[in-house]
């Protein structure tokens, strides 16, 4: 199970299961929208400062059947620069 904010997301363990994948089904969820998980890490929520890696499977990262994980979005605020001339 993955949680979001006020979301669950459920989701069948497979010993074959990455976070990637699993991140690429939630992106087909319509509670999500479209371009939103790009800077998203998943947790472990025994251990929420450690950010799991999205190509290594869950099972070599300690992750098990019942399982629940935290998923994280960062948001980073697009700013503009404006060139000032000074002359």
């Amino acid at each position: 199970m993955v949680m979001w904010r006020n979301f669950t997301f459920p989701c069948s363990y497979s010993d074959w299961l990455t976070p990637a994948i699993l991140l690429e089904d939630i992106g087909n969820s319509l509670r999500v929208t479209p371009g939103s998980l790009i800077k998203t890490i998943l947790t472990s929520q025994n251990c929420p400062m450690g950010t799991l890696k999205c190509e290594t499977l869950l099972s070599q990262q300690g992750i098990g059947q019942g399982d629940t994980l935290i998923m994280l979005i960062t948001h980073v605020k697009e700013t503009t620069h404006t060139m000032y001339n000074t002359s």
